[in-house]
């Protein structure tokens, strides 16, 4: 059992599969609260993104609010996102930023 909370959501997500993770760690390069544009226009593997999205608000890691216009995914945690973001390489983590900035600058 871990010992620190962060340990406990690290465990959580190590467990995900590969492509809900990975779609948990890009949220989490773009913020607390994401944009479905913004993490659609990042997303670059293969696989359909809103199943990975359904499974991550399946197990509590995301939920979705609606505003008008805009349809956003929240970390259910503040640390969640924090350890999703660690979790991630430095160069993976700057490829990410980059793309997260091209999206919004495109807009």
């Amino acid at each position: 059992m871990p010992d620190t909370v962060q340990g406990v959501l690290q465990a959580r997500i190590d467990r995900l599969a590969d492509a809900p993770k990975r779609v948990l760690q890009t949220a989490s390069v773009i913020g607390l609260e994401v944009l479905l544009w913004i993490l659609r226009a990042v997303w670059d593997r293969p696989g359909n993104l809103d199943v990975h999205i359904l499974e991550l608000k399946r197990q509590e890691f995301l939920y979705e609010r609606l505003t008008p216009g805009n349809q956003i995914y929240a970390f259910k945690h503040a640390l969640t996102q924090e350890v999703a973001y660690e979790t991630l390489l430095s160069p993976t983590r700057q490829a990410l930023h980059e793309a997260t900035a091209r999206a919004i600058e495109v807009t």
